[in-house]
């Protein structure tokens, strides 16, 4: 289970059909082997209050990067993509750490937008925790890229056609001028069939979208500014529009579905 950080969400955040989460960031205190996290970005982390026998967790690695005095680092299986690979630091004292590299987006550790709290890091750490025999733990994010952060906001919506036409679905987000925010991106998932397709738009502007036949996952950073009628962007202090569009096709009695899914994450402190 996660830290939810408690903030009252404006009520335009919560259009859309899948809740946004925010998850708290905080520092993981007690564990002082910083030069072991150069070039780590954001991670998921406990302390199963005991000692870790390395041996037992190492056999949760697909590969050993590095074993230290008190602690090893390998890489962790999460899918069927070595793309997906988590990097898993675990200290002898009970520190366990998952976490992409510095260059990763947010975006890369969901899984699905309907549940964002279940994801790849949090997939890595049950599967230490699985050879070591723990079952109940506190889990913790933090980014190691943006020490100042505190919260990480993940929002999003969905669409579905089957047959001729389009659905579009969408939800505000606000993001306020009185927080810092270190990254924010945009997330879009889609598959389609036949002469099917699926956009995203942000503020009215496509920034991301497929054609027929295919399943993507893609993200990529955006804009924030502080005034302006700009497009694909995200204003301050104003909503903006986040849509997901799903085009179905029929063809001779046959009908085509389109499922997509879209969304924001923030990193942020409030």
């Amino acid at each position: 289970m996660a830290l939810l950080i408690s903030i009252q969400l404006p009520k335009e955040v919560e259009r859309g059909e899948i809740p946004p989460t925010v998850l708290a960031l905080e520092a993981p205190r007690g564990l002082e082997n910083e030069s072991a996290f150069i070039g780590a970005g954001i991670s998921a982390y406990t302390n199963i209050g005991k000692q870790i026998n390395l041996s037992l967790a190492e056999e949760a690695f697909k590969g050993v990067e590095f074993r230290g005095d008190d602690y090893v680092i390998g890489i962790v299986s999460v899918s069927g993509s070595e793309d997906d690979d988590v990097h898993a630091y675990v200290q002898k004292d009970g520190w366990i750490v998952a976490y992409y590299p510095d260059h990763q987006l947010v975006p890369k550790i969901i899984k699905d937008l309907m549940n964002p709290a279940d994801n790849k890091l949090e997939d890595a750490l049950n599967k230490v925790c699985e050879k070591l025999n723990v079952t109940s733990f506190q889990i913790n994010y933090y980014h190691f890229k943006y020490p100042e952060a505190n919260a990480m906001l993940i929002a999003g919506d969905k669409a579905e056609k089957c047959g001729n036409g389009c659905t579009n679905n969408a939800f505000n987000i606000i993001v306020p001028s009185n927080i810092t925010v270190y990254e924010i991106c945009w997330y879009f998932w889609a598959k389609t069939k036949g002469a099917c397709s699926a956009k995203l738009y942000i503020n009215g502007k496509e920034v991301s979208s497929v054609g027929s036949w295919r399943t993507i996952t893609k993200w990529n950073t955006t804009k924030v500014i502080s005034s302006g009628n700009e497009t694909g962007v995200i204003i301050v202090d104003k909503p903006n529009e986040i849509k997901v569009q799903a085009c179905g096709y029929e063809s001779h009695k046959y009908y085509y579905c389109t499922n997509a899914k879209g969304g924001i994450t923030v990193i942020c402190k409030i």
